[in-house]
């Protein structure tokens, strides 16, 4: 794990693209967070969670930590990082022993009452109601071109995404 947020941090210091994509989603937030806000989808969505016993509330304070405390850019350097998004998930993923973490994984669900709710979150109707009106929310889809017209890997992230969506709702739990 040490090796993962060591590869996290030398790209969010020293690569480019990725310095871009942290400055687009800072000047940004505000903005999204409040199209997500005006979603009733995405309130349903929430209470659904936590509803399922999903603490929510830690995953956001979290994930607003971890944006709080990660490092900032400093320069490009290709010599310590250079390849934006594709190449750090490529180095992060060539790291990870992923036939041991696919055990965890599945070891989680059968053991993990926690991990069961959230995994059924996200082949719940409610999920795919929030992942539609994501798709048509036209202020997004602007934010969309804007991050793609700006040299962002969005389309990377988002297929990886979806590769997480269904391993985790179908390859896992076969």
């Amino acid at each position: 794990m040490k090796e993962v947020q060591e590869i996290i941090k030398r790209y969010m210091q020293y690569d480019a693209q990725i310095g871009d994509t942290v400055s687009f989603v800072n000047d940004q937030q505000r903005f999204i967070m409040r199209e997500f806000q005006k979603m009733p989808e995405a309130s349903k969505l929430i209470a659904f969670l936590r509803q399922n016993g999903l603490n929510v509330d830690s995953w956001q304070e979290k994930i607003q930590w971890f944006w709080k405390t990660s490092p900032r850019f400093v320069k490009y350097d290709p010599s310590v990082a250079a390849g934006g998004l594709t190449v750090m998930i490529n180095k992060i993923l060539e790291t990870m022993p992923l036939d041991e973490l696919h055990e965890l994984l599945r070891q989680k669900v059968k053991y993990s009452a926690s991990f069961r709710r959230f995994l059924h979150a996200l082949r719940s109707k409610d999920f795919q109601e929030f992942c539609n009106a994501l798709e048509a929310n036209d202020v997004l889809h602007h934010h969309y071109f804007w991050a793609k017209e700006g040299g962002l890997e969005i389309t990377f992230a988002i297929e990886l995404f979806n590769e997480l969506y269904v391993y985790l709702t179908q390859t896992l739990v076969a």
